[in-house]
């Protein structure tokens, strides 16, 4: 057949001369068995214009034989040119292609495609037809969606934010306490000897190093809870990067040496907890790819760079076993695994990637069996730098020798012991639940009033409510502190809310500048 006979062909002849086409090229047996296959088989020529679909390709379209004749294929479906364009790069140089396509019809839902791409040659060996073996992997991405939002994922998520919520009250009252500790035995030092300064110095730093440790890690456990409501944002991508790493470095230490290439100052139009998710997912396969106890042989690399077209990209580079051309094409799908049974689920690399079309990204895949592999997430890209978060230390006046009336209500006793230590040049309240601490407002004035967000009987919020209602001028003096709400309307209110909100474990630099700045500055609007 040659090229333009398509184009010249009347409808009524277009279903008996798809099949004499498909003859003319297959053996009659081969043609008859393509034409019963379960598969969508289509035939296009050079010019992407389609001379054959078989009876699976007219069910899963919804397109007839007669009028998918003589269309152009990527416009028939709706296919990304890029994505058919790497399809098509591929044939001409002879070789089969293998890859996924994503069709989007009119009449029928969205088609999820793995596409097997096969060059046909005429008499003379030159190609002059492409056959395509369309596998319908929609229903298996559409359980990927469902197993990566399901309630199961939920309840780890939950779980996660509560334990980082129960590790950081006792972590407030450490981190609290040996912050004095060294403050103290800075003030005492003159009057100590040498050799106790120099025991007492070592041990303090050693338990304050410690302590800072701790609470880094469960604040990087809490900050990759991913919250729903958060939605998109502007995200500095090296800071999440590096967040992210720290989750995983006791995995990545003992198996490779760690190189980071960060070009400039990247950020992205994200959300920060979903993409922490996809980094976790690849760094941890990186990891798993490289043996452990060769760690100045292999390299685990991270690569962020502008890309084109407004987007930028993650590069996770590692030197590991690489993937074979066979089992490359497969990585994305549903439960597709190469661990043995049991050590892993194979949905890792399927939740990825739909975790990064929920943020208008996508993954590519380079690999060399015995040198590594590279995933390489691209995103869009912001212009402009985020704007900086000012501290709470930042702009305060400096201490007057005022001495503030405070109010602390916490059901922990020894964070209220340890912030009445921190704050002792003042007259300081404290109790450890929302009732007594209505009573107390009711007897006295106070200056501030620091107040866990989540307590047994009632909340802080509840108690915020209410002092909303009935003194509203010392509402607007509130602080509230939480070791990492987790219960929605505990988030939504510590998002909502315009007075000062600060995490567990908090430092004595922090609880003294907030007394100072609202004591010397007026507070703002309840």
């Amino acid at each position: 057949m040659e090229k333009g006979q398509v184009s010249g062909m009347k409808d009524g002849d277009k279903n008996g001369g798809a099949m004499q086409d498909l003859r003319a090229m297959v053996p009659t047996e081969f043609a008859e068995g393509i034409e019963m296959l379960p598969s969508a088989v289509v035939v296009m020529d050079i010019n992407s214009r389609i001379r054959y679909v078989n009876r699976a390709f007219e069910r899963r379209s919804g397109v007839a034989r007669a009028d998918a004749i003589g269309a152009n294929l990527p416009e028939l479906l709706s296919i990304d040119q890029g994505d058919y364009d790497a399809c098509v790069t591929r044939i001409a140089e002879d070789r089969p292609w293998t890859g996924r396509w994503i069709a989007v019809l009119k009449t029928r839902p969205a088609w999820i495609q793995e596409v097997q791409a096969s060059p046909m040659h005429n008499q003379g060996e030159v190609i002059d037809s492409v056959m395509l073996v369309i596998r319908d992997l929609t229903k298996e991405d559409s359980l990927a969606q469902r197993l990566s939002g399901d309630s199961s994922m939920t309840a780890i998520n939950s779980l996660a934010a509560g334990v980082a919520h129960e590790i950081n009250n006792p972590l407030s009252f450490i981190v609290g306490n040996v912050a004095y500790l060294v403050e103290e035995f800075e003030r005492m030092r003159p009057s100590l000897g040498a050799e106790l300064v120099e025991e007492w110095g070592e041990a303090l730093d050693d338990l304050k190093e410690g302590a800072v440790r701790v609470r880094d890690i469960v604040q990087q456990l809490g900050g990759m809870v991913p919250d729903l409501d958060e939605g998109l944002g502007n995200i500095d991508l090296g800071a999440l990067i590096d967040t992210t790493l720290a989750l995983v470095q006791n995995q990545i230490r003992h198996r490779a040496h760690l190189v980071r290439e960060y070009a400039g100052s990247n950020f992205a139009w994200t959300n920060a907890s979903i993409l922490s998710q996809v980094l976790l997912n690849l760094l941890l396969n990186a990891a798993e790819s490289m043996d452990p106890g060769h760690a100045d042989e292999n390299e685990l690399r991270l690569i962020l760079r502008s890309g084109s077209e407004g987007r930028v990209t993650i590069e996770v580079r590692d030197s590991g076993r690489g993937i074979t051309s066979e089992i490359l094409p497969h990585i994305f799908d549903p439960f597709f695994s190469t661990k043995p049974v049991g050590d892993g689920t194979g949905m890792g690399l399927t939740v990825t990637r739909r975790l990064l079309t929920q943020l208008e990204g996508h993954i590519t895949v380079r690999s060399t069996v015995g040198k590594g592999s590279s995933f390489i997430v691209s995103l869009p890209a912001l212009d402009k730098s985020a704007p900086r978060r000012k501290s709470l230390t930042e702009d305060i006046p400096k201490r007057h020798n005022h001495v503030a009336r405070i109010l602390v209500v916490d059901d922990e006793h020894a964070v209220l012991r340890t912030v009445e230590r921190i704050l002792n040049k003042h007259d300081v309240v404290s109790c450890d639940e929302g009732e007594e601490a209505l009573r107390l407002m009711q007897e006295h004035d106070f200056d501030i009033v620091f107040c866990d967000l989540m307590m047994p009987k009632m909340s802080g919020q509840e108690l915020y409510q209410t002092v909303l209602e009935r003194q509203p001028e010392l509402a607007k003096h509130f602080v509230f502190i939480t070791g990492g709400a987790f219960m929605a309307d505990a988030i939504r209110f510590a998002k909502e809310v315009s007075n000062p909100v600060i995490e567990k474990p908090f430092t004595p630099v922090e609880l003294r500048a907030l007394v100072d700045l609202h004591v010397h500055t007026p507070p703002p609007p309840a």
